[in-house]
């Protein structure tokens, strides 16, 4: 029998002595992680920014974050092996919000002028996935985009899995309402609303449309918005 055998986290084990299981991470392993600050002295690793609480996971992880960096609260990263995580700059604030890219090599890009009030964003299980989020969106409250099932769907026929998880892209000038779920494999033209408590389970190539529904169809053309309140746009 296996003394040491593979934890169930990366860089982790099970050691087993005499009836007793102990479980224990590598450190020496979580390595050449970097926070990333690039301004106009150029790049500067941090230790920290200040809201946000980055975890670490495997190896070879970058967090690059633009400046004017976000205003970050109560917002956390975790990143696997050899993730790129890059955030644009943004006088908006980034709060509230879950970033857990824990894939091989995955990677999660979000354009400049992001406003994220409240976004769970999991990229994890298969290799290479990504979820790219465009310049100037807004994400609201309680928006879920998950680049997998976190199950599997089996043809009973054949016994194979046809749910594999995929890539996610939403363009630019985006609006994601509250209560949005946004499943794997959907890109997303510019200019499009996601009407509240929407299930995006297809693709939108067309721009400038209002989408909602479960599942969510497209509901209105030629539309674009203003992140100005209705009184003040009219004015």
């Amino acid at each position: 029998m296996d003394l040491i055998k593979a934890g169930s986290m990366p860089h982790s084990y099970k050691i087993t002595f005499f009836g007793i299981r102990i479980r224990f991470r590598n450190i020496f392993s979580l390595k050449n992680n970097k926070i990333i600050l690039v301004n106009e002295k150029g790049e500067q690793v941090k230790k920290r920014i200040k809201g946000l609480n980055v975890k670490f996971k495997g190896a070879n992880a970058t967090i690059k974050i633009y400046s004017p960096c976000p205003k970050f609260s109560n917002t956390i990263i975790e990143c696997g092996d050899n993730v790129n995580i890059t955030i644009g700059s943004s006088e908006h604030r980034i709060f509230n919000s879950f970033f857990s890219v824990l894939s091989d090599n995955a990677s999660l890009n979000i354009g400049n002028h992001a406003s994220i009030r409240g976004a769970g964003i999991i990229i994890k299980e298969n290799k290479n996935l990504s979820v790219n989020i465009g310049n100037d969106c807004l994400i609201a409250s309680n928006v879920k985009i998950w680049t997998t099932d976190f199950h599997t769907v089996i043809d009973s026929q054949t016994a194979k899995a046809i749910n594999p998880p995929s890539s996610i892209n939403i363009g630019n000038h985006c609006w994601i309402c509250e209560d949005v779920t946004i499943a794997k494999g959907v890109s997303l033209a510019d200019d499009t609303i996601v009407a509240s408590k929407s299930y995006v389970t297809k693709s939108f190539d067309k721009s400038n449309i209002i989408i909602g529904g479960v599942p969510a169809k497209i509901i209105k053309e030629n539309t674009t918005w203003s992140s100005e309140p209705y009184d003040r746009y009219n004015k």
